[in-house]
C-alpha cells in the first residue's frame, strides 16, 4: 500500500475498510472513520496487536456511531434497506 499511496496510505485502507462493509450500508462513514484509526495506529506503531484489539472489542460502534450514542435503535437508512428486504423477500 506504501509504494502506491505513499505516506497516505492508511487513508485509503480506511476506506477500503468501509466499503469492504457494503452489506451494512447505514454504517459504511463509521467504518470509514474507524478504519482510519485502525490503519494509522498499525501504521504509526508498527504493530497490529491495536488494530485486532480495536476490532474485537467493538469500541468503535460507541466512538463513531452517532446513533448508539443518541439512543437511536437504528439509523434511518437501515429502515429503508430492511423494509425493502421485508416487503420483497417475506410475503
Amino acid at each position: 500500500m506504501e509504494g502506491v499511496f505513499g505516506k497516505w496510505d492508511w487513508v485509503a485502507n480506511g476506506v477500503m475498510f468501509g466499503f469492504y462493509h457494503l452489506h451494512q450500508p447505514w454504517g459504511i462513514l463509521s467504518n470509514i472513520v474507524f478504519g482510519w484509526i485502525v490503519a494509522f495506529s498499525a501504521k504509526r506503531f508498527h504493530s497490529n496487536w491495536f488494530p485486532i484489539i480495536l476490532h474485537s472489542c467493538k469500541v468503535y460502534s460507541h466512538v463513531s456511531n452517532p446513533g448508539l450514542v443518541l439512543g437511536w435503535r437504528e439509523p434511518l437508512l437501515r429502515n429503508r434497506y430492511v423494509a425493502i428486504y421485508e416487503s420483497e423477500f417475506t410475503k
